[in-house]
């Protein structure tokens, strides 16, 4: 048998580069083969002669790959696994994205309810972009304004901080400035956590846009009655104008008002790509910092990318059915619990799982959460930086309000408050 450097000669002659990306599970007997098309194929070394010459041959343009779905032969060119690669302009630099095909085909329902069967692509490598889940969310929603003046908020409950105990519910406010119509008004990020100081708990008076800061001012421990009392802000459930303090406190975990899902499915610029979903909804920071996902591709690419309907399933804290969920028509969205081969919390909701997340899990039924389930396979590296990384999924945690699901650098999959910003692993249906 040839060497290992007589086989990278040969290949390097043929214009086919050898790499092993860090994301894929070492495997002895296969390598990456890159053709000068810039895309990619695991091939066995034992079947080097056969496979190398079928790749070299294969017409890899976007436009043959569509052909050959609509002829239903995509999966016999090109497997599970097999690799894409894409221009991807960020920073002022261009770099090569991989896509990987997750499945080479699943039904999919287009707008118009119509169903397709086609191929999935995931990416291999974290996009360099940290994006919140969702912005902290305001407490009050002002559909007709609200004068200048003291206000006063009750809290439903205490909540883990010295500052918010059973005793210290009450707290106050002093707007010098009227909200406009449609304004809202946020505040108390990070609530339990704030043990000794009040100084992080600002409230922001926001437009009706929910983008632009209008006052900031500072919070003081109250009674119901020293000043306009607001109301009770409910633990999980909203009452009337007022939201929850789960959401306030830490943002909001449903996939279908998530700042990531607007970026991901955007080819917008910065300030541009994010609208409000309801009368709560704040920007999220990155609007300022990032152009929309999709606008980083060229349009070559983003043209060939299907928008499909995605659920997602829904909270259980806020009057939701325990199989209730909500539906989106993306053509670039975050994976689900099941898609990434993770036990869900609801099976058969979120789509089913995908082959080649099976294949990194390497188990005969899906991954479990928290760290005594860790696994090597959900690890995955930025694609800049090449090192490993939490990432998002778009799955929330069902048991409450504010936590959506995450794979973390060592291959944990945990729950964590929707305001902090993640990379991810976007998924796009050619």
């Amino acid at each position: 048998m040839a060497t290992t450097q007589e086989i990278l000669n040969e290949i390097s002659k043929n214009s086919i580069q050898c790499n092993t990306p860090m994301d894929k599970p070492q495997q002895d007997d296969k390598f990456l083969a890159i053709g000068n098309d810039n895309t990619g194929k695991y091939i066995k070394y034992s079947n080097l002669v056969e496979d190398l010459a079928l790749y070299k041959t294969q017409d890899k343009t976007w436009a043959t790959v569509l052909a050959l779905i609509e002829q239903g032969k995509f999966g016999d060119v090109y497997p599970v696994g097999t690799t894409f690669y894409t221009p991807f302009h960020y920073n002022n630099q261009t770099y090569q994205f991989p896509w990987q095909v997750a499945d080479t085909g699943r039904e999919v329902t287009y707008p118009d309810g119509s169903k397709h069967v086609r191929p999935i692509l995931q990416a291999l490598y974290l996009i360099p972009q940290q994006v919140q889940f969702s912005q902290y969310r305001a407490f009050l929603k002002c559909p007709q304004g609200l004068a200048a003046g003291t206000y006063n908020i009750t809290f439903g409950q205490a909540w883990g901080s010295t500052l918010l105990t059973a005793d210290h519910l009450n707290w106050n406010f002093t707007l010098t400035k009227a909200v406009p119509s449609g304004g809202r008004v946020a505040g108390f990020r990070n609530f339990p956590d704030s043990i000794t100081s009040a100084d992080n708990l600002k409230i922001r008076v926001m437009d009706a846009e929910g983008k632009t800061v209008l006052e900031t001012v500072t919070v003081t421990e109250g009674t119901a009655e020293s000043g306009t009392n607001l109301g009770t802000l409910g633990y999980t459930v909203r009452n009337g104008n007022l939201s929850s303090m789960q959401e306030a406190f830490y943002g909001y975990n449903e996939y279908h008002y998530s700042a990531y899902k607007q970026f991901l499915d955007s080819t917008a610029p910065k300030n541009e790509w994010w609208t409000a979903t309801d009368g709560w909804d704040c920007a999220p920071d990155a609007l300022a910092t990032y152009d929309g996902f999709l606008s980083c591709f060229d349009e070559e690419f983003v043209s060939i990318l299907k928008t499909v309907q995605v659920k997602t399933a829904k909270n259980t804290v806020q009057g939701s059915a325990s199989n209730a969920y909500d539906t989106d028509y993306l053509r670039c969205f975050l994976p689900s619990l099941e898609e990434m081969y993770i036990a869900p919390q609801a099976s058969g909701v979120e789509g089913a799982y995908l082959p080649l997340n099976k294949d990194y899990v390497g188990k005969d039924s899906p991954n479990g959460w928290w760290s005594e389930n860790a696994n090597t396979g959900l690890i995955k590296y930025d694609l800049i930086s090449k090192q490993a990384n939490w990432y998002r999924l778009r799955s929330c945690n069902r048991n409450n309000a504010y936590y959506a699901w995450s794979v973390n650098y060592y291959g944990g999959v945990y729950s964590s408050g929707a305001w902090g910003a993640h990379r991810s692993l976007p998924l796009v249906v050619i």
